[in-house]
């Protein structure tokens, strides 16, 4: 049969593969799973037990790495990630507070506390971890971020790379053994026939591409292609390696220009040269191709091309998590601590040791002497406590050999490597339990000063929430956009509520609103502490407060609480002491009562303004007859007008008073009440009363006497 020849793109795509394995990766698998054992306490070489097991020595875990790693992750776990998008360019405020909702509600879906426990937990063990975001088309068939947490044994990143950040990379190669159901369920059926008939009748590229069951009797296994067997029974395939590589390629792009800012955005694949410069057009933008990289997705199963083109992502999926970087290698906290450890196993099993033998150090006794055992039962017996042991009359009686002591100095040695472990991790504020009993704020300055090291990974890992930021940022913009309605919760603690989130919909004004798709953002990237924590806090300082005198409402202090239903009870105890806000029925039944007061009051205006009437008549008609009197009768009258004036002064300023307090009853009932014609009728008539007033209230001229 003639040989096939070779996909020249599966062939490129396992020669980057084995590039990127040979470079480094497969020496760093080795220290991994080093790492990985030391954590879990299989921190002993198989033949060095067995060397010790066959002497009777005993091959001592006292697991101090443990003990390290636990504690960054419990210092991890108070530290939740809080991301939060800031307008920077075309943007508003009310679109990056949309898109904060919807950040916080993805993460929340794919819960990503936990995912972040667990890469942060490789990177910490094993020097690396990684997420995966992409758009997953499975329930929903506009497609939802889905955010993973990737193995870092199959992942190789760029050989070459320098930087942190993925965007500088060239590559990243996601590889794992797949079984032909699994590679059928992922590329369909065909890929899964081209990929076992090429096992079974071709070449492969060698045990590290494709595993068989049972015995193989054909050729060796290098990576090069292996001679076709008779035996094809015994070609069993048991799984086949999937190289899925992301890599930057150059292309040529096509942009939508802005003319007036100069911003240029990559015109989607499926839109074609036509349609673009209709949209242009009608947007006013211009169209220029430049030649650039963009990222190409290659997936091969030895060499069957399983999927080979365009990603439609901007960026790679993977994002990295390393706790130390340098130059592009990479360190974690049990790499660091795999020497001290051993150390302190060895020196605890040779202590317990020499402990073992003191108890029997063994005996020398004169040949034939013993009387009531034999040499051998004094072997066995001889660390028996209250051994009587008889020896012949005239013998030389048995001496118990002298055990070796423990030599100076070894005991110290075991405590200074158990404090290296601790030392070199940089945790001893949280590893090691104070000397005397100090108070909580003590507490909290030794634990900061002892986890002074431990910045630099938290450093880290407050980069690579960023990176997830970015990229999340990315599919929100460049999938998201249609018209979706969601449900994400608003606050935090007991203040939080659902709401309904609308994106990229259009309000009655035929305006698009909420629109994610536009506007460049600033990530800014914090933590908070976890809920549990967070509300525990916020009790332990409600209760403080009210120590010192703060006098927080007691239903507050319940809504912070623990209780099962404590909005309820809450809301119930707010109810008893008369601070719960009013029901419905209750706001009504205020706004008639005010509706009432206010009527009376008006009632009471008028009431006096008629009195000012009569008033002023009356004042009138005594000037009139003071006018037509002499002497002592002229004199009465004047008298009897200067009393009405100050009468009328009196009313004057009971009416302000009167005015005054119906102007903060209707400004009240402008808030509360729905008939805003009422009130707004009883605010101009109080307006024209206090004209009136004025003229009423203003000093009559007085008469002039006949001499």
């Amino acid at each position: 049969m003639a040989e096939k020849e070779p996909n020249a793109v599966a062939e490129a795509n396992w020669v980057a593969y084995q590039r990127a394995r040979d470079s480094g990766h497969d020496k760093w698998l080795e220290t991994a799973k080093r790492c990985d054992d030391f954590y879990l306490g299989e921190q002993w070489d198989d033949a060095d037990r067995s060397r010790l097991d066959a002497e009777g020595r005993p091959a001592l875990t006292i697991n101090e790495v443990l003990k390290v790693v636990n504690a960054f992750l419990g210092k991890q776990a108070t530290q939740r990630a809080d991301i939060l998008f800031k307008p920077r360019r075309d943007a508003t405020q009310e679109t990056a507070k949309a898109i904060n909702l919807l950040a916080e509600q993805i993460l929340d879906h794919n819960k990503f506390e936990f995912l972040e426990k667990e890469v942060f937990e490789d990177g910490i063990v094993i020097d690396r971890g990684y997420f995966d975001l992409r758009i997953d088309f499975s329930d929903n068939i506009m497609g939802d971020i889905v955010v993973t947490s990737e193995d870092p044994y199959e992942i190789l990143p760029d050989p070459d790379a320098k930087s942190y950040d993925p965007k500088k990379w060239n590559s990243v190669i996601t590889t794992r053994w797949m079984t032909l159901d699994d590679i059928e369920s992922h590329y369909g059926k065909d890929k899964r026939d081209e990929v076992e008939s090429n096992a079974i009748a071709y070449h492969t590229y060698g045990e590290d591409s494709v595993r068989y069951e049972g015995k193989r009797t054909f050729g060796d296994d290098d990576f090069g292609f292996q001679e076709e067997s008779s035996h094809l029974d015994d070609k069993t395939i048991r799984s086949v390696r999937v190289v899925e590589r992301q890599f930057r390629k150059l292309a040529t792009l096509r942009y939508f220009v802005d003319n007036q800012v100069g911003d240029m955005n990559v015109i989607p694949d499926e839109l074609s040269d036509k349609d673009a410069e209709k949209m242009a057009k009608a947007l006013k933008l211009s169209i220029i191709r430049k030649v650039g990289k963009r990222i190409r997705w290659t997936a091969t199963a030895d060499d069957v091309v399983l999927h080979d083109d365009w990603s439609p992502y901007r960026s790679f999926t993977v994002v990295p998590f390393f706790p130390f970087f340098r130059k592009g290698r990479t360190s974690g906290v049990v790499r660091q601590l795999l020497d001290p450890q051993e150390q302190f196993n060895k020196m605890e099993s040779q202590m317990l040791h020499i402990v073992n033998t003191t108890a029997n150090s063994g005996w020398m006794h004169e040949e034939g002497s013993l009387h009531n055992m034999t040499t051998e039962e004094l072997e066995e017996r001889g660390a028996e406590t209250g051994l009587v042991i008889a020896y012949k009359r005239g013998m030389t009686p048995p001496q118990k050999i002298e055990s070796n002591r423990i030599p100076t100095g070894l005991d110290r040695l075991s405590q200074k490597a158990q404090a290296n472990v601790a030392g070199i991790a940089g945790v001893e504020g949280l590893v090691k339990a104070p000397q005397r009993e100090v108070s909580g704020v003590a507490l909290d300055e030794l634990e900061a000063q002892g986890l002074v090291q431990v910045d630099v990974p938290f450093d880290s890992l407050k980069r690579t929430r960023q990176l997830v930021a970015e990229k999340m940022l990315e599919l929100i913009q460049d999938f998201y956009t249609e018209t979706r309605i969601l449900r994400v919760t608003v606050g935090n603690g007991f203040n939080s509520e659902d709401q309904e989130l609308i994106i990229n919909g259009i309000n009655s004004a035929g305006e698009l609103i909420n629109n994610v798709m536009l506007g460049e953002y600033d990530v800014v990237v914090g933590t908070r502490p976890a809920r549990d924590n967070y509300e525990d806090a916020q009790f332990a300082n409600a209760l403080r407060m009210r120590e010192v005198g703060v006098m927080v409402p007691d239903d507050v202090v319940i809504r912070h609480s623990q209780l099962d239903d404590k909005n309820e009870i809450a809301e119930r105890v707010a109810q008893l002491q008369g601070v719960s806000p009013p029901s419905p029925e209750e706001v009504q039944i205020a706004q008639m009562q005010q509706q009432l007061e206010l009527k009376a009051m008006k009632l009471e205006v008028d009431k006096l303004e008629a009195e000012v009437q009569e008033l002023r008549a009356r004042a009138a008609q005594s000037f009139a007859k003071a006018q037509q009197l002499e002497g002592e009768a002229q004199q009465q009258a004047i008298e009897v007008g200067i009393d009405m004036r100050r009468q009328a002064m009196e009313l004057q300023a009971k009416l302000e008073m009167f005015y005054a307090d119906l102007q903060n009853k209707l400004q009240l009932a402008g808030i509360h009440t729905q008939n805003k014609r009422e009130v707004t009728a009883m605010q101009e008539s109080t307006k024209h009363s206090m004209k009136e007033l004025d003229v009423l209230t203003k000093p009559l001229p007085a008469p002039t006497r006949t001499q």
